[in-house]
């Protein structure tokens, strides 16, 4: 299971490392802008059926209650619109230069950061709210006394933690897209 977790969960950085490597070799405008739309829409897609999972996983620890219920599909439903109303325009916004500059560069898409945070903000948001329904769950089945199976105390624990540097990451790639001057967002011709 702890396997499963961890291969599930970075499996969409893995998807995205490897279609970035293979970028480096690649010069042609055209071909590059394909290349990073299908990692782009691989990495979000990863990205939600992770999401998922982990809702399922909170929705079997609160057994089904209808209001855990609600408020996961609606955490859902707060990640998935806005992520799917600016990938359009995310897409749109890539811009590759020249051959001739690509012959150095390679694949490196031109885009402002700063409008991938709707991506970021709503992964985090659903892992704030999964984390909080989860350490919820795991509080009130201590205080009822029950005694917790190592796997499921293990799964409480190790999913702490990942939320803890998750939540690092996330706030560090925020201030990169909001702080950094503009550039070094992008190539501009």
């Amino acid at each position: 299971m702890k396997h499963l977790f961890l291969v599930n969960r970075y499996g969409p950085f893995i998807d995205t490392v490897l279609c970035l490597a293979s970028m480096f070799w690649i010069d042609q405008p055209n071909t590059c802008s394909l290349i990073w739309i299908v990692t782009f829409t691989w990495y979000i897609i990863g990205g939600w059926i992770s999401e998922i999972i982990l809702v399922m996983r909170t929705v079997a620890l609160w057994n089904h209650h209808r209001v855990v219920v609600a408020i996961l599909v609606s955490t859902i439903l707060l990640m998935v619109v806005p992520c799917l109303s600016r990938a359009k325009l995310y897409a749109e916004s890539i811009v590759y230069p020249p051959h001739e500059v690509l012959e150095v560069t390679r694949c490196v898409p031109s885009i402002s950061d700063q409008s991938g945070w709707v991506f970021y903000a709503g992964v985090l948001f659903s892992e704030t709210v999964i984390i909080i329904l989860t350490l919820l769950r795991h509080f009130q089945t201590s205080v009822e006394g029950y005694n917790l199976p190592l796997l499921v105390y293990t799964m409480y624990r190790d999913g702490t933690i990942f939320y803890i540097v998750l939540l690092s990451l996330s706030v560090a790639n925020f201030c990169c897209m909001w702080l950094a001057p503009v550039r070094t967002h992008s190539f501009r011709s």
